[in-house]
């Protein structure tokens, strides 16, 4: 989607930037920014997903435009704009005619190509006070309204604060790391997975984060719901966060989709997202930090897919601490919670992508990260056919998590985004021989795909339409067609 920024120039008197509206383009609506403030905020809100323009606009008549007003444009006006963290690579005179709106005659303008960040729908709303139409799942009611979503807020604070409980309680145990007596198997299983360098974040940081000292407090605070930077750690207060934009978003694709248990699905996904990111505050990746982070694709990968399976373990020990323990658990239970568990992690993470009709260019990255967590959701479901034991059966997950699968695939065609220093897979342009490839744990490199009769459409539908059963289906015929190789 196409977001564009417009700015009032006051020329020839002074060069100064007044921001006037937001357009969106596919939907052909103008919606009024205020002050600098709004679009300073609304620069905070934006994601880096969507390509936008930046439209400088004369306040005259376009027959005053003369050969100093560019000039002046380039030495006045853009090192205003860098200040907002816009940086200008294109400018191209265009000419147009704006009749929507009286505050501005426009007959030439200037305009300035830019990648900039994308947004939420709620963001904008948050700054401007106005409801632009977007495309969502699907325009069903929304079943519950904001002060409901709110007390949602503090029963998922209830949830969270017991499973605060259990991490305290099994933490006092002499633990040093996040993954040591969780589970209340033998200690040396879980070293042998994870009491390496790339798995020992440190128990105190860990503690700090979700508050382990003062368990009485509520870990997410509901009565600051605008967040500018959608999640934060107020670390005077030792709680989070959270724009009211996450709950809104997840909740209405988990009442689309299953309504009868939103709630619940709702209260894991906060619960994932929380943890997701008190380890990014030990990987010193946080609101102050975030910004450029995408420029470094294998390092976010790598942190995503700790945060990720630290995220989902400790939320599947809490539900065996729950179900009184893996004594009382068949092994069938263990899979079905946590591929669900894995469910609600992607279903998620689909929450966040822009808000449009299908996507078209998706980061590489991006679709890794989903690959990766197919394949444990494969590989799990499929310890069915294994017959083991529930203890076996964790030992059996713990060693899938503790390595993370090399997994990509080719196909679209790569569309390198030289303004944003990122790498996109273009979903409507199929350059190349569609292959899934998995580095395995014995380092053994599996191309499936390329020899056999399997229509990579379903797949690439799937991620344009952020639809979880599209891709599951057809990884699932991909990984089964393999299935021996896999092993």
């Amino acid at each position: 989607m196409e977001l564009d920024i417009v700015f009032n120039i006051d020329y020839p008197s002074k060069l100064k930037v007044e921001p006037l509206y937001l357009n969106i383009p596919k939907y052909i609506e103008y919606i009024e920014v205020k002050n600098m403030d709004q679009f300073r905020r609304i620069v905070n809100c934006l994601n880096d997903e969507v390509v936008s323009y930046i439209w400088l606009h004369p306040s005259f008549s376009g027959d005053q435009v003369d050969a100093g007003f560019e000039s002046r444009v380039t030495t006045e006006v853009l090192p205003e704009l860098k200040e907002l963290n816009i940086e200008v690579t294109q400018i191209t005179r265009s000419t147009g005619k704006t009749s929507e709106k009286d505050f501005f005659d426009v007959g030439k303008m200037l305009d300035v190509k830019k990648t900039k960040k994308g947004y939420t729908t709620e963001e904008l709303k948050e700054v401007l006070n106005s409801k632009p139409k977007t495309a969502t799942l699907e325009n069903k009611p929304r079943l519950r309204i904001e002060q409901s979503l709110k007390e949602e807020i503090k029963l998922i604070n209830s949830r969270i604060r017991e499973l605060r409980n259990f991490l305290h309680v099994s933490y006092s145990e002499d633990a040093g790391y996040w993954f040591q007596k969780i589970f209340k198997i033998e200690d040396i299983y879980t070293e042998r997975c994870f009491n390496n360098s790339y798995w020992q974040f440190n128990i105190g940081n860990y503690k700090l984060y979700l508050n382990l000292n003062n368990l009485e407090e509520c870990m997410i605070d509901p009565d600051h719901m605008n967040v500018a930077e959608i999640i934060k750690f107020d670390v005077d207060n030792r709680r989070w966060l959270i724009d009211m934009s996450f709950f809104d978003e997840v909740s209405k694709r988990f009442e689309q989709q299953d309504p009868d248990n939103s709630s619940e699905k709702l209260a894991v996904a906060t619960t994932l997202y929380v943890i997701h990111e008190a380890i990014h505050k030990i990987h010193n990746l946080d609101c102050n930090t975030v910004a450029g982070i995408g420029n470094f694709p294998k390092i976010i990968e790598e942190a995503d897919y700790q945060a990720d399976s630290i995220a989902i373990l400790t939320e599947f020990s809490f539900y065996i601490h729950q179900m009184g323990g893996i004594e009382k658990m068949s092994a069938n239970q263990l899979i079905d919670k946590l591929c669900s568990t894995i469910e609600i992690a992607i279903q998620t993470t689909f929450s966040f992508n822009p808000i449009q009709d299908a996507l078209k260019l998706i980061q590489v990255r991006r679709v890794n990260r989903y690959l990766i967590w197919f394949y444990h959701y494969f590989k799990i479901k499929n310890l069915k056919a294994e017959n083991l034991d529930a203890t076996s059966t964790i030992k059996e997950i713990l060693t899938y998590f503790s390595h993370k699968p090399l997994i990509e695939v080719s196909g679209p065609a790569i569309k390198s985004n030289k303004d944003m220093d990122r790498t996109f897979y273009d979903l409507n342009r199929i350059k190349h021989q569609e292959e899934i490839a998995i580095l395995k744990m014995n380092n053994e490199i599996i191309r499936m795909g390329k020899i056999q009769s399997v229509d990579f459409s379903q797949f690439y539908t799937g991620i344009k339409e952020s639809n979880f059963e599209k891709m599951r289906d057809f990884l699932n015929v991909i990984f089964t067609n393999n299935r021996a190789a896999l092993k």
